[in-house]
Formats: C-alpha cells, sequence, structure tokens
C-alpha cells in the first residue's frame, strides 16, 4: 500500500508542477503577444523583454522553491535538506562582499551589453536582474540588523 501511496504523491506533485508551468506559458505567451501588437516604441519593446526576463525568473524561483525546497513530507533530497537547514540558521548565508560587487557588476555589464546588442540579450538581462535583486533581497532580509 506504501508504494501506491508514493506512486499517487509523486504524480500529484507533478501534476501541480505542470499545471503551473502551464499557466506561465500561457501567460507568458499571452504577454509576448499583447506586446506584438501594441509594439510601441523600441524601448517599449526593450522593456518589455526585460520584463518578461524578469517574471520568467520569478516563476523559476517560484517553482524551485515551492516544489523542489519543499517537499512537503516527501522523500527528502540534498537541495530540500540544505534549504531546511537554512530555515532553521538563517544567518548562516556566506556572501561576502567581493561577491556582491561581483554580482552587481555583471547585473550592468548584462544591462549594458543588452542596450548594445538590442533585443539579443534583453529577456537574459531581465533574468539576471531578477536573480541579482532576489539575492540581494534575500540577504539583506536574513541580516541582523
Amino acid at each position: 500500500m506504501f508504494f501506491y501511496q508514493f506512486l499517487i504523491d509523486k504524480y500529484t506533485r507533478a501534476g501541480k508542477q505542470l499545471s503551473c508551468i502551464i499557466l506561465f506559458t500561457f501567460l507568458i505567451s499571452l504577454y509576448f503577444s499583447l506586446v506584438l501588437v501594441l509594439q510601441l516604441t523600441h524601448w517599449f519593446f526593450l522593456t518589455s523583454l526585460f520584463l518578461a526576463g524578469w517574471f520568467t525568473w520569478s516563476f523559476f524561483e517560484y517553482i524551485l522553491h515551492r516544489f523542489w525546497m519543499h517537499n512537503a513530507g516527501q522523500t527528502h533530497s540534498a537541495m530540500s535538506d540544505r534549504h531546511h537547514h537554512h530555515h532553521t540558521h538563517p544567518t548562516d548565508i556566506k556572501v561576502t562582499t567581493i561577491q556582491r560587487i561581483g554580482l552587481f557588476l555583471i547585473t550592468i555589464a548584462f544591462g549594458l551589453l543588452s542596450v548594445y546588442v538590442h533585443s539579443s540579450f534583453m529577456v537574459l538581462s531581465g533574468v539576471v536582474f531578477g536573480f541579482a535583486g532576489y539575492t540581494t533581497m534575500h540577504w539583506t532580509l536574513h541580516q541582523r540588523w
């Protein structure tokens, strides 16, 4: 009986992930359709691509955090165990000043490259910006002030 419950839990969890991915695909497709229809200026288009990249990072982080790091009683993976340790010891984050400066410089470099190359890197620049913003916010929230 345990084996059947394991299979049901596994496929229910996969179904929830798939539902989220389908919803994201629908929303991002709708967003790009509106951007292409409303393409007012070149800068509007570039900004829209950047925002799509930022939204993509946010979605990816949600899926990663919700389904892979919080198994909700499922079998534990190395990722979920490390994440649980992070919740129980939130001040153990070791981010150096050099790492923060490096991330800031990489984000600026991607932004400048995206503007220079135009739309080729703008979605990736949005993803990098989302990641940098998330890690900065996450690090800040875990500090003892």
